[in-house]
Formats: C-alpha cells, sequence, structure tokens
C-alpha cells in the first residue's frame, strides 16, 4: 500500500483529502505545520507528499527544498489558494513535481495526478535500480573499458586495471604512453597502425591480440576491441575494451609444447625398445654373415637396410634433446606467481590450495617460457596425483650462486603415479643451464628447480619486451 503525507494547516481541508485519500486505498500520515512534515517524512518516509505552500508563518519553499535535497526521487504535490507564475515557478525550482490550484475542482482530477507522480517516482526508482545493478556489472568484470584521443591520451573507466595488469588507474594515466610502452615492441606498431585506422575512418570497429607485460614482470596476452561512432567521419574519441586471455593462448600453447614433449620422450623409448634394439642386434648378425659369406650380395643389401634405419634414428635423436634456449634475465618469483595465477581455476576446481612465499627476490638467467613449462610440469604432475585437499607450498630461494624455487606437495603422490611430467621438466631445466632434483620428506614431494643467478648489475628485462 502506498503511503502518503498530507501537509496543510487546514484542518477542515486536510482531513477531508485525508479521508477521500485513504477512501483510494492509500496508507496516509497528516501534518499540521513544517516541523511534524519533516519528522514525519524522515521517520516514516512516504511515497507522495501533498504539500499546501503556505502553512502559516512557516517557510514552505524551505521545507519543500529540504524534501527535495533528501529523498529527490519522493514526488511532491504543491497545492495552492495563489494562481501565480511566480509561485509555481519557485515551487517548481525548489523540487516540486506538480502544482494544483485551490479550491480542487475535481477530486477525480487531484487523484490521476497523485498516480501520474506516483507511477513516474516508480519508473525513476527501476531505472536508478538498473544502472546501479550496471554499474556495479561492469565495475566487476574482469574487463577493462578505456577510451582515447587521437593524441593517444587514455581514460580508463573501469578500476580493473590494477586486477589485470597489476597497474592502478592513476599509475597509467599520469604518464600516458606508459601503457604503450608496456605493449611488447613487436606488437606496438600493429596496435597503433589499428588505432589509426579507426581514426582516418578506414574501421569503426577492430579487434587485436597483443602481448603486455604485468606490473610483476610476467607476460599477458590480452585482447582489445576498439569501437568508434559510425556517424562520426574522423572520431574525436575512440572507446576500447581489454580483455586477458592470457589463460586461453599461452597456457594452452604451454599444455601443448609439453604433450609435444611428452610424446616424443614416450616415441623415443618405444624406438629404442622397438626399434634400436632390434637394430643393434641385426647389424651384429649381419656383420657375422659377411664374415663368413663375404660375397654374398644379400648381406650387403641386409647392411645397407640398417645403415639407412640407423640414420632415421640420428636424425630423430635430436628431436629429443633440442639445443639450449635464448637465454636472458628474468625474475624467478613473477615466473612463480604467473604460473600459479593462470592455473588458480584449475587448482581450485580440484580443491587444491597454494601459497607462494619469497625468502629472496633473485633475478636469474633462465629462458621465460621455457622456466613456465617447467613450472607448469611439476604442477600439472601436482595435480594428476594429488586428491582434493592437497596442497602445493612455492619457496622462493637463493643458494650461492643459484636460484629457483622449491615445489612441496602434500600429500606426496603415490608410488604409481608416472613421472612423465616430472621428465618433461628435467628436461626443459637442462636446455637453459638449470637441473631439477626431487625427494620425498614427511609424507612432502619437493620438487626443487635451480637456475643460475644474474649478475648483480644486470636490470631485470621485461619478459615480452
Amino acid at each position: 500500500m502506498k503511503r502518503l503525507l498530507v501537509v496543510d494547516d487546514d484542518p477542515l481541508f486536510r482531513a477531508a483529502v485525508a479521508h477521500w485519500l485513504t477512501e483510494e486505498g492509500y496508507c496516509v500520515s497528516e501534518a499540521a505545520d513544517a516541523a511534524s512534515a519533516l519528522q514525519c517524512f524522515t521517520e516514516t518516509p512516504p511515497h507522495g507528499v501533498l504539500l499546501d505552500l503556505i502553512l502559516g508563518e512557516d517557510d514552505t519553499l524551505s521545507l519543500l527544498q529540504t524534501m527535495h535535497d533528501l529523498r529527490p526521487y519522493v514526488p511532491v504535490l504543491v497545492i495552492s489558494a495563489k494562481n501565480y507564475a511566480q509561485s509555481a515557478a519557485q515551487a517548481f525550482k525548489a523540487g516540486a513535481w506538480d502544482y494544483i490550484i485551490k479550491p480542487i475542482a475535481s477530486l477525480e482530477i487531484l487523484a490521476q495526478t497523485i498516480r501520474n507522480c506516483l507511477e513516474q517516482s516508480q519508473l525513476q526508482e527501476r531505472m536508478r535500480a538498473t544502472q546501479a545493478r550496471l554499474h556495479t556489472l561492469i565495475h566487476n568484470l574482469p574487463i577493462i573499458l578505456f577510451s582515447f584521443t587521437k593524441d593517444l591520451d587514455f581514460t580508463f573507466l573501469t578500476h580493473k586495471t590494477e586486477h589485470v595488469l597489476g597497474y592502478s588507474v592513476s599509475e597509467l594515466q599520469n604518464y600516458p604512453l606508459k601503457f604503450l610502452h608496456l605493449i611488447h615492441k613487436d606488437d606496438r606498431k600493429i596496435f597503433l597502425n589499428n588505432i589509426s585506422k579507426i581514426f582516418d575512418g578506414t574501421h569503426f570497429t577492430s579487434k587485436l591480440d597483443f602481448r603486455f607485460t604485468h606490473k610483476q614482470g610476467y607476460p599477458l596476452v590480452l585482447q582489445v576491441h576498439f569501437i568508434a561512432n559510425r556517424y562520426e567521419s574522423e572520431p574525436r574519441r575512440v572507446e576500447g575494451i581489454l580483455l586477458d586471455i592470457t589463460h586461453h593462448t599461452y597456457l594452452d600453447r604451454m599444455f601443448l609444447s609439453n604433450e609435444r614433449q611428452m610424446a616424443l620422450h614416450t616415441l623415443a623409448q618405444e624406438l629404442a625398445h622397438e626399434v634400436r634394439n632390434p637394430l643393434v642386434a641385426l647389424g651384429g648378425l649381419t656383420r657375422i654373415l659377411e664374415e663368413r659369406y663375404p660375397d654374398d650380395a644379400e648381406c650387403a643389401l641386409l647392411r645397407h637396410e640398417c645403415r639407412r634405419l640407423d640414420s632415421i634414428w640420428e636424425r630423430l635423436e635430436p628431436l629429443l634433446d633440442p639445443p639450449p634456449a635464448a637465454i636472458e634475465t628474468i625474475s624467478i618469483a613473477s615466473a612463480v606467481t604467473f604460473i600459479f595465477r593462470i592455473l588458480s581455476h584449475h587448482l581450485e576446481r580440484m580443491g587444491i590450495t597454494w601459497e607462494v612465499r619469497e625468502d629472496a627476490a633473485p633475478l636469474v638467467q633462465a629462458n621465460t617460457e621455457l622456466t613456465h613449462r617447467a613450472l607448469l610440469s611439476v604442477i600439472q604432475y601436482a595435480q594428476d596425483s594429488l586428491a582434493a585437499g592437497g596442497h602445493i607450498l612455492a619457496r622462493i630461494l637463493r643458494e650461492g650462486k643459484t636460484a629457483g624455487v622449491n615445489l612441496e606437495i602434500s600429500p606426496a603422490p603415490l608410488p604409481h603415479v608416472r613421472h612423465h611430467h616430472l621428465d618433461v621438466c628435467r628436461r626443459l631445466m637442462a636446455r637453459q643451464n638449470g637441473d631439477m632434483e626431487s625427494h620425498i620428506t614427511d609424507q612432502t614431494l619437493i620438487v626443487q628447480l635451480h637456475l643460475p643467478c644474474a649478475h648483480p648489475g644486470l636490470v631485470s628485462a621485461a619478459t615480452f619486451s
């Protein structure tokens, strides 16, 4: 039931209007002066107010302004014995929604006016609620909304920059070109070229994937959508949406690379067992036959085929142990944090908790992607072996001229769990002059990854710059 407040210093008129509104189905409160009206308005907020413009010596316009300031969406219908344009203008300026002249010619007109005001108020309330929900939704989505001018003056419209990029809005906007400098140098030109096509009217929309360096130093893969106003031949400002797609691109590529290396390792073992070993035996038998039958053509053919099969093996062998990778200076702590970040959904879904402790913040000489893949291999092994409730503790350590991470997996995996992922990790560490060790202590599997420390004078390189 809608609540109405009738404010009038004429007791007969006030009582008559209150009685009639009650008959119409409203819950009605009454007030004879400004003080009691304001008390009722604040303690039991009404859905609408009928206010006499003249309340003895009280300043009704001041009361009207106060009501509007407190609850601007509560409609106030002013009733006045004065039919002056100036009085009406003052009332509307103070916050009145409508204006009716005494004596009221028709109660039906009053009823319709009240219904119109209440419906308009309800519509505005719904609009406010919708706007509030949209505002909350936009600001909680894992996306970044921004706009920029042709002069590359970026304005970030949401506060998710720190969550996604590691940088706050103020950090990015205080240095206008900082955002561009953090884009991978090979992608920056393409990014700027897309912007140029938007501003010269070649395209109204554009989509681009590019690499970006997080504040903590690890790589991100972002997708940007540029949107320009189709009705502006030369737009002055363009809107954009940034999405973090690292999980779906970089992670998938690492999974694929590790699976390929595991497949090659399995293939090598099968070839060694099923081909190489019989080939060695067959070669020995061929030599014996040639000594007995030196002029036998079949022996020469058999020797030729053995050599051909052996050459195939020699061509395959380098694929199983690729050459050392390009080395750069990276932060091992950033690499660990990055891997846990993009795997967090997988770990949470399996009920596995994780923690990173930094006893040191060393820089190491390593290959970024191979380090990520090595860490991924260990965590994959933990995922395959741990039941719900397992825990992974990563300790960043420095020991003399090496630094790395101890990954403590508890409870320790069961003996029958296959170690393919750890074998991949060991080969990935060897390719960047590092090593991997593992042992079980107190029902906890400890996997240690070691890499050479960077020279103290070197500054950590941006992963994608």
